[in-house]
């Protein structure tokens, strides 16, 4: 997942464009396009290789809009009780220099949708037509009007609910966060990565392979791209947890549960790794390595107990822990076939949190 930034990001009708001297935004159609960015307001018409461009003058004693550079809104009985592994409260993972953004994101992620609404009189008013028995040209309007506030409504959306940031960033700072992505990469590429909500402690081993731990989990996988909510000129790596999804950012790790929104500065979270033995009862990942075998229930010298007729083998694997936690309340366990990728995603981001304390920022 190779870092990638571009120049500009389309948010509906509008496209927000970043270069030396500032942000633009511009609206229109293929060959119109008007435009207000550092150097004034423009109109840009053509198309074929046949262009015209003219600024616009600024009214009198009026000085040129300065947009802003960063934030632009447009248990059975032998199993102890289940323990949850989950982040707290997200709206409680904010930092100094994240609050507005976290604030701006969770505002949006509250605000309605109008597409429902404008579907939901569209089939309204078609009732009332049908039942009114009017002349069938009706029905052509009736279309072309709730096309029209389809359309509208969906740009609404797009528009009032997303946040739009452009980042630019210092060579050291896009290498550190290029290496995040690299080793995020890698931890997605285990043949089986799961996500661990839950663990209870077993009480009684002899029913469990010898197993003193039990744990629910659940398949997933990092992915790159952007969100609904939040536009940028890059695609973030984001890994599902649970009802959360962290979304690893250039400057901070952003968690997302369902209308909240909070960010945890990539200084305050910690890493931590551990390889563990597991008794595997699915298909065992390709890239595990089985180092033992046990069986289902076992006896107190820890061979098979012939008291069971259902009690099959259970090959005993290694596989690789990945705690991410923080002090506001960051709290999610992943489980990876494949050992030796947790440790350079914790390096990774050390690495970046020193490029962003040292470095410009982004």
């Amino acid at each position: 997942m190779p870092l990638y930034l571009r120049k500009s990001v389309s948010v509906g009708p509008f496209r927000f464009n970043l270069s030396k001297s500032g942000v633009g935004v511009s609206t229109g159609v293929k060959g119109l396009r008007f435009g207000a960015g550092p150097r004034g307001n423009y109109v840009h018409v053509g198309r074929g290789g046949l262009y015209y461009r003219r600024t616009l003058a600024q009214p009198t004693g009026t000085p040129a809009a300065r947009p802003e550079a960063l934030d632009l809104t447009p248990t059975t009985s032998s199993v102890g009780p289940m323990r949850e592994i989950d982040s707290g409260d997200v709206a409680q993972m904010v930092d100094g220099s994240s609050a507005d953004l976290v604030k701006e994101i969770t505002h949006k992620l509250s605000m309605a949708s109008l597409l429902p609404v404008a579907l939901g009189a569209s089939a309204l008013s078609l009732v009332v037509i049908v039942s009114a028995s009017i002349p069938s040209w009706t029905f052509l309007v009736w279309g072309l009007v709730s096309l029209a506030l389809g359309i509208a409504a969906r740009y609404r959306d797009i528009t009032a609910k997303s946040v739009v940031v452009l980042y630019n960033l210092d060579p050291d700072v896009a290498g550190a966060y290029e290496k995040l992505i690299d080793c995020l990469a890698k931890v997605s590429s285990s043949s089986k990565l799961w996500h661990i909500p839950q663990s209870a402690t077993i009480l009684d081993t002899k029913y469990h392979g010898g197993a003193t731990t039990s744990v629910r989990r659940k398949p997933v996988s990092a992915r790159k791209g952007s969100l609904p909510v939040l536009k940028a000129n890059v695609d973030f790596p984001v890994m599902p947890a649970g009802a959360q999804l962290l979304v690893f950012t250039p400057e901070r790790l952003l968690v997302f549960d369902r209308n909240k929104a909070g960010a945890v500065s990539y200084s305050d979270v910690r890493v931590d790794v551990a390889e563990v033995r597991f008794l595997e009862e699915q298909e065992v990942p390709s890239d595990t390595k089985v180092i033992d075998r046990t069986w289902r229930y076992v006896n107190k010298k820890g061979g098979p107990d012939r008291r069971f007729k259902d009690n099959p083998e259970i090959p005993v694997v290694v596989y690789e822990e990945i705690h991410l936690t923080s002090p506001t309340g960051l709290n999610e366990l992943f489980q990876a076939s494949k050992l030796g990728t947790g440790a350079p995603l914790a390096g990774a981001i050390q690495a970046l949190s020193a490029k962003l304390h040292e470095g410009k920022p982004a």
